[in-house]
C-alpha cells in the first residue's frame, strides 16, 4: 500500500479522519450500540474508503459522491434516525475536511519552495556534488513536507469541528426543511469550490504547465483567504441559526411567562377574597361552637357528653378551613397548600418552612410563579421515586432572599449546553423545560441567580435548588397581603 515514504504521513491522516469523523457524530446522533465497537468499526470502514480513493480514484466528483454515501451509510447503520442532523453532520465535515486541504496546499508549496531553492543554491555552489545525495535530500524534504503538512491539516480540522460542536448546542432541536437547508447550503457551496479548485490544479498539470500558484503567484494568499473565508460561513450560519433558535425560545418562554402571570393576577382577587371571607368563616364559627358548648356544659338532664363529641368534631372541620402554612400571603398560603395536597396524594412527604418576603419589595407575582414551578418539578420527580420526600424552605439575610427546595429524584440529570438548567425527561421536554427557565427569569429580574446541585445521601438521589432574590429592585407592590 505504501509505495513511497510520502504515503506514510497520507494514510495516518486517513485513520484520523475516520476518528474524528466519528466523535464528531456522537456529538450530534445518538449511536445504536456500544460506543467503542461503533468507534472501531466507524473508524475502519472510513479508513477502507479513503484508501481506496487516494489509490483507485482520479474523479474529484466520484471521490466526492462515494464519501457522501459512505457517511450516511454509516450514520444509519450505527446511529439512531435523524436525517436532518445527519446530513449536516455530513456535508459539514466533508466540506471542513476538503476546504482545509487548500489551505494547507499553500503552506506546501512554500515549505517546498524554500527548501528546494537552498538545496539548489548549495548544488550551484559546489558543497553538494553527489547525486544520490541530492536525491536523498529531496525526498527526505517531501516525507518532512508531507508530515508537516498532514499534521497542520489534522489540527486545522480538529479546531474546526470543536467549534462547529460547541456552537451548535441546540443538538436536541428538531430541524425543520428551511432551517436544514440554511446550514447545509453553506457547506455544500464550500464542496463545489473545493471541487472546483481540484479540477483546475489537476487541468494545469496534466498540461504540463506550472501549478496555479507559481503561475499566478497572488492565488497563495486569495486561495488560503477565500477558503478561511468558507470555514468561516460554515460556522457563522451556524452560530446565527443558534441565535435564532434562542431568540424563538425565549419569545415561546415569554408567552409562557406573561400567561402565567396575567392569569395569576387574575386569579389573585378572588384568592385573596376567598381567603379572607374563610378567616372570618372560621371565626364565627368558632364564636358559635363556643356558645353551644358552653349552653351544653350547664344543661343538667344528661346527654350533653355526645353533643360535645359532636361539637368537637365539628371544630376539627372549622380548623380545616384554616392553612397549616401561614407564610404571611394568601397566595403562597394556597400554593403551597396545593402542592402539599397533591404530594400527599401519592404518598410523598412534602415539608414547608416559608415565609413571604413581605418587607422586601419583591412581587407576590413572581415568588408565585418561583413556586409553582419549583414545586411542581419536585413533587413529579417524586413520583418517580418510592416515598419520595420535598422540602421547601425560605429565608433572608439583609436584603438577600433565599428560596430552597430539596427533593428526591430517580435517573441521570442532563444539563443544557445553552441554558445550564436541567433537560426535561419527558417527552415534550421543549414545552416542560421552561419552567426552571422561568424561575431563571424572575431570579433575574431582581438581581438574582439559582444554583443546582445534586448530591447522594443513604443512597437516594437529592436535588437542591436554590433560588436568591435581592429585595432592592423598584417595583411596585402588587397583590398586598390581606394580613
Amino acid at each position: 500500500m505504501f509505495e513511497t515514504a510520502t504515503d506514510i504521513p497520507m494514510f495516518l491522516s486517513f485513520l484520523f479522519n475516520g476518528i474524528s469523523g466519528f466523535v464528531y457524530t456522537g456529538k450530534f446522533l445518538k449511536e445504536k450500540r456500544s460506543k467503542t465497537l461503533t468507534g472501531l468499526a466507524w473508524t475502519a470502514v472510513y479508513f477502507a474508503v479513503l484508501s481506496v480513493r487516494y489509490v483507485y480514484m482520479s474523479d474529484v466528483v466520484w471521490e466526492m459522491l462515494l464519501e457522501i454515501v459512505c457517511l450516511l451509510l454509516l450514520e444509519i447503520i450505527f446511529f439512531h434516525p435523524g436525517w436532518s442532523k445527519r446530513l449536516f453532520v455530513t456535508f459539514s465535515f466533508l466540506a471542513g475536511k476538503e476546504i482545509v486541504k487548500y489551505i494547507i496546499s499553500v503552506v506546501s508549496v512554500c515549505l517546498y519552495s524554500v527548501l528546494s531553492d537552498s538545496l539548489l543554491q548549495k548544488v550551484q555552489a559546489g558543497e553538494m556534488t553527489d547525486l544520490r545525495r541530492v536525491n536523498r535530500m529531496l525526498s527526505f524534504y517531501s516525507v518532512s513536507i508531507v508530515t508537516i503538512c498532514e499534521a497542520i491539516a489534522v489540527l486545522l480540522l480538529a479546531v474546526y469541528l470543536v467549534i462547529l460542536t460547541k456552537k451548535f448546542v441546540w443538538k436536541d432541536y428538531k430541524l425543520n426543511s428551511y432551517q436544514n437547508t440554511f446550514l447545509i447550503l453553506p457547506c455544500v457551496t464550500a464542496l463545489c469550490i473545493a471541487i472546483t479548485l481540484r479540477k483546475v490544479v489537476i487541468l494545469l498539470d496534466e498540461e504540463g504547465s506550472q501549478i496555479i500558484y507559481d503561475r499566478v503567484p497572488e492565488t497563495k494568499f486569495w486561495i488560503p483567504f477565500i477558503c478561511v473565508l468558507l470555514l468561516g460561513t460554515i460556522i457563522s450560519s451556524v452560530i446565527l441559526f443558534q441565535k435564532l433558535v434562542q431568540c424563538t425560545e425565549e419569545e415561546k418562554r415569554g408567552a409562557i411567562l406573561e400567561n402565567q402571570v396575567t392569569q395569576l393576577q387574575k386569579e389573585t382577587k378572588e384568592i385573596q377574597e376567598i381567603y379572607g371571607d374563610m378567616r372570618g368563616l372560621k371565626h364565627d364559627l368558632n364564636n358559635h361552637l363556643n356558645s353551644i358548648e358552653g349552653l351544653l356544659k350547664t344543661r343538667t338532664n344528661g346527654g350533653e357528653t355526645e353533643l360535645l363529641e359532636y361539637v368537637g368534631k365539628m371544630e376539627e372541620t372549622v380548623e380545616k378551613l384554616d392553612f397549616s402554612n401561614r407564610t404571611g400571603n394568601a397566595i403562597t398560603d394556597i400554593i403551597i397548600r396545593q402542592k402539599m395536597q397533591e404530594a400527599e396524594q401519592y404518598n410523598i412527604h412534602f415539608t414547608a418552612d416559608f415565609l413571604f418576603p413581605e418587607k422586601l419589595q419583591i412581587d407576590v407575582y413572581d415568588v408565585s410563579i418561583i413556586l409553582n414551578n419549583v414545586l411542581e418539578n419536585a413533587v413529579e420527580a417524586c413520583k418517580k421515586v418510592e416515598s419520595g420526600c420535598v422540602s421547601l424552605k425560605s429565608c433572608r439575610k439583609g436584603n438577600l432572599y433565599f428560596v430552597e427546595v430539596t427533593n428526591d429524584y430517580a435517573g441521570d440529570i442532563v444539563m443544557n449546553g445553552e441554558t445550564g438548567l436541567p433537560k426535561s425527561s419527558k417527552a415534550d421536554g421543549g414545552m416542560h423545560g421552561v419552567g426552571l427557565w422561568n424561575v431563571k427569569r424572575c431570579a433575574q429580574k431582581y438581581n438574582g441567580d439559582i444554583d443546582i446541585s445534586v448530591s447522594s445521601q443513604d443512597g437516594r438521589k437529592k436535588f437542591l435548588l436554590t433560588v436568591m432574590l435581592c429585595g432592592n429592585a423598584s417595583l411596585p407592590k402588587k397583590g398586598s397581603s390581606p394580613h
